[in-house]
């Protein structure tokens, strides 16, 4: 190459005529860089021809690969013709008339240009003619006459085995490097696999002037596509040796059929070496020389897939949100505050992609949680177990589910997911085993343990779990205290930047009532894993708490959506949904919806019967969606029964609901699993009460009609009487067993509500001998001839 004749430049100009330092085009008549620079925008990449963008055409994959979250459009690239090839550039590159390269590669046409040089299309005459990409190499910038021969001959050496370590690259998102080589005067020269297709800035150009090329919305999928297969690549190569890629941006990426090349791999070098950057995507901390590390990488994948997102259409839904928090996450300025490896940002950006799947297409997009242990707690709110023996206590106000309450901020912060041991703690094998249950013997058992990150965590949650149940403050403190104490034995500078320790001091506030203070470290875990559901679960329920309905619902919704499974998510839907629904009085007494006017008490468009309808029905299909396999099946079934069976009492009653409640009951008892005698008679006994409030307006047959033969069906209303008054007295048996502490008051309550509905008779049921018993001994004191005499 020879120097670059412009003023005060001092670099070279490559054979295709271009400035290496400007990357302008040097005017052979001026000797000055020309007015144009190399494109900056839709630069042509090996597979872009001459016909643009539009010659290529887009078909959208199938709707039976939506479950696929790596699936991508097929592009079909125009067929390449082989064309005159430009004379000057010919006889610059130092080829005869036969175009020959190393006399094996003969040149079709120039085809884009590389930060590293320009590549050309050429065809292999030793395999078949097979279309490859040839690659001119910049040489470095000074005078070669100045550089001593030993230091000429180390460098040789040094590119030699570069140029060995890209040939043996071998990853399927990754150009393949075929051969290597160098052609006086055109210098060295990789042969690459041949990418016919777009390169995703030419996708993006082609999303802003049609986005219905690409499926509109959808194209922020694809985009988490592309980003997911990148980094499957970028953690292929930070392996080999600790490379790097260090020039990543959208020019760099090809879209070839359904599948993505990374090109240019010229520009792969080890971490901190030097080596080109492109302004706007290299991240703060890159060397004045390109010196790069791996999460460098990750932030230039950041700033491309933010690009090519902002050309897609606004997606609804939570999905948007967490996408952009994945993107700030990698583009952050402080390195420490990044993913720490390609892979970790890869399983964020697909619970990413999967959210925005589900919010789309309504269809649950279930993958297990990475990092999180999903929790064995439905956290219902009470509707979905039968209700408590206190609902039947002397003056106590009717438990209707429709104006349902969420978990108490204690219950709460036992119950939401447990993070996944570090398999790199020293404790992590002896944690995976632990299988007790009780707190107190596991701080005992765990006291005498090497100290650790996970066993300081574990050990937090142990007192946070006494602190909640018993009465005593001060496991609260020495909770806190182990997660001070998990702070020290994460590395030093790191703990900062561990989302594990805001997860615990959230739970911890959740603990103590603050949920204002909880919301502040969930919001800071949504920021750093913003693909899970646990701290979204754990946000919609501050924002209930607060009263914040669509805020709650928005995080409840993108989570139940995602995982049908998950009854955390499905019942604060529910609950959410419930509560904008019930209606409520207001301090002048009259009725009105709690959506009507809101969290903060302001007027609301909605609110009406209608929308007062469609939020129940709402509420019964989230829990309706939750599959046979889920371990909340039984709460979920339960809650619908409950719900069902409150629409007759409220105004409208609906008594096809309670019917409907009815005949739920025997697949409840008998298929989804409510197995427990004593719930069973608890809410038999709520729904057979509701029942006998209807039948003076209806026809008890009407309710019986066709029920489950396993259950016990009244006749007429004598003996749906009878059976409520002996469910009463088997009710107040279970108050007199349990360890209530009003459990006499309780039982009291429930016998005067059994004699209230028990028909008028002189004949008691024989079931129950303590009874018959009891009124014997009354006949004997009457007729005794001491009461006589009185």
């Amino acid at each position: 190459m020879t120097p670059c004749p412009h003023p005060g430049c001092g670099s070279r100009v490559t054979p295709a005529g271009f400035c290496q330092r400007s990357g302008r085009r040097v005017d052979s008549a001026t000797r000055r860089h020309a007015g144009a620079a190399r494109p900056a925008g839709p630069q042509p990449r090996a597979g872009h021809h001459d016909g643009g963008p539009a010659a290529a055409t887009v078909l959208l994959p199938p709707p039976e690969r939506e479950h696929d979250p790596l699936v991508l459009p097929e592009v079909r690239p125009a067929t390449p013709v082989a064309g005159p090839y430009d004379a000057g550039l010919r006889r610059s590159l130092g080829l005869g008339p036969d175009r020959m390269l190393a006399g094996q590669y003969r040149l079709i046409r120039s085809i884009g240009y590389g930060g590293m040089g320009e590549v050309h299309l050429a065809e292999d005459t030793r395999l078949e003619n097979r279309p490859v990409a040839v690659k001119f190499l910049h040489q470095p910038d000074g005078d070669p006459d100045s550089v001593r021969r030993e230091d000429i001959r180390l460098n040789e050496k040094a590119m030699r085995s570069e140029r060995q370590e890209l040939v043996a690259l071998n990853h399927p998102d990754l150009i393949r490097v075929f051969n290597y080589g160098s052609h006086d005067p055109a210098g060295e020269f990789l042969v690459l696999e041949y990418a016919n297709g777009l390169s995703l800035e030419e996708v993006r150009a082609r999303v802003v002037n049609d986005p219905g090329a690409f499926g509109g919305v959808r194209f922020h999928e694809f985009v988490l596509g592309y980003g997911i297969r990148i980094l499957h690549a970028l953690s292929y190569l930070h392996q080999q040796k600790g490379k790097v890629y260090g020039d990543l941006k959208p020019h760099n990426v090809m879209h070839c059929g359904t599948e993505i090349k990374i090109v240019d791999v010229g520009s792969v070098r080890q971490e901190r070496a030097e080596g080109p950057v492109t302004a706007g995507y290299f991240a703060p901390g890159v060397g004045p020389r390109g010196e790069t590390r791996f999460q460098d990488d990750l932030f230039s994948l950041g700033v491309t897939l933010r690009e090519l997102s902002a050309a897609a259409p606004p997606a609804q839904g939570l999905g948007p949100e967490s996408l952009r928090r994945a993107l700030d996450r990698a583009t952050h300025a402080d390195r420490r505050a990044r993913f720490a490896t390609a892979d970790e940002m890869a399983l964020q950006l697909r619970g990413v992609l999967r959210e925005l799947r589900s919010l789309r297409t309504a269809q649950e997009s279930f993958e297990p949680s990475p990092v999180f242990v999903q929790s064995a707690h439905a956290l219902d709110g009470a509707i979905g177990s039968p209700p408590p023996l206190s609902h039947w206590a002397s003056g106590a106000a009717p438990a209707v589910p429709l104006g349902p309450v969420p978990p108490e901020p204690g219950e709460m912060a036992c119950g939401l997911p447990v993070p996944k041991p570090d398999p790199d703690d020293r404790n992590a094998p002896r944690l995976d085993r632990l299988a007790e249950d009780d707190a107190t013997a596991l701080l005992q058992r765990t006291s005498g343990w090497e100290p650790s990150a996970e066993l300081h965590l574990l050990r937090c949650r142990l007192y946070m779990a006494l602190a909640v149940t018993g009465s005593d403050t001060r496991p609260l403190r020495w909770a806190y205290a182990e997660v001070s104490r998990a702070r020290r034995a994460i590395a030093p500078g790191w703990a900062p930047y561990d989302w594990r320790i805001d997860w615990h001091l959230g739970l911890l506030a959740l603990a103590a009532g603050d949920t204002d203070r909880a919301a502040l470290r969930f919001e800071a875990i949504y920021d750093a894993i913003p693909g899970e559901y646990a701290p979204k679960i754990a946000l919609g329920y501050c924002a209930e708490r607060r009263r914040q309905w669509p805020q709650a619902l928005r995080f409840y919704d993108a989570v139940r959506r995602r995982n049908h499974s998950l009854g955390g998510a499905a019942f604060g839907c529910a609950r959410v949904l419930l509560a904008e629904a019930a209606p409520r009085t207001d301090a002048a007494g009259s009725t009105a919806a709690a959506g009507e006017h809101g969290a903060q008490g302001a007027p609301d468009a909605t609110g009406g019967p209608a929308d007062r309808a469609a939020g129940l029905a709402g509420a019964l299909a989230a829990l309706e969606l939750v599959p046979a396999h889920s371990r909340h099946l039984t709460a979920a079934r339960t809650a619908i029964v409950r719900i069902r069976a409150a629409r007759a009492r409220n105004s409208p009653p609906d008594d096809d609901a309670l019917k409907d409640a009815l005949h739920r009951l025997g697949p409840l008892f008998h298929e989804h699993g409510l197995t427990d005698p004593r719930a069973r008679r608890r809410l038999e006994t709520e729904l057979w009460e509701t029942v006998i409030e209807r039948v003076p307006h209806l026809s008890l047959a009407e309710f019986t009609a066709g029920l489950d033969s396993r259950l016990t069906a009244p006749q007429s209303p004598q003996e749906l009487a009878e059976m409520l008054s002996l469910l009463y007295r088997g009710l107040a048996d279970q108050a007199r067993r349990s360890d209530l502490p009003d459990s006499t008051e309780i039982a009291e309550a429930l016998i005067d509500r059994a004699n209230s509905v028990r028909p008028l008779g002189f004949r008691h049921d024989r079931r129950h001998p303590w009874l018959r018993k009891a009124y014997r001994q009354r006949i004997r004191d009457r007729l005794s001839p001491r009461s006589s005499s009185k």
